[in-house]
């Protein structure tokens, strides 16, 4: 019996981070800090959407619960999973600045 792999899901040497640095760094194009930027703008404009659709629904300007109730709910995704990214790199930060030399 053989087992088919799974082609969805990239390598790690196939993600680029933002301007074309790769997972493993071999690009010099751009770096971690130019990327998380990049995300935490991305990240400032779904919860800017999100807002602005919840406050139409409010204002009922639109009745189309099931599109804002997704779009809030990207946006929580999203700023959760910077949160963590954010305390992995806290994380690995400390642990260096604690090796000794």
């Amino acid at each position: 019996m053989s087992v088919e792999t799974v082609t969805f899901i990239k390598p790690l040497e196939a993600i680029e981070f933002g301007s074309g640095i790769s997972a493993t760094g071999t690009k010099e194009t751009g770096n971690f800090a130019t990327w998380f930027d990049s995300q935490l703008n991305e990240l400032n404009e779904q919860i800017k959407t999100s807002e602005v659709e919840l406050r139409r629904l409010a204002t009922g300007e639109t009745n189309n619960i099931h599109h804002v109730m997704l779009s809030l709910e990207k946006a929580k995704t999203s700023f959760q999973l910077m949160m963590q990214v954010r305390n992995k790199a806290m994380e690995a930060y400390q642990d260096m600045m604690r090796m000794q030399l």
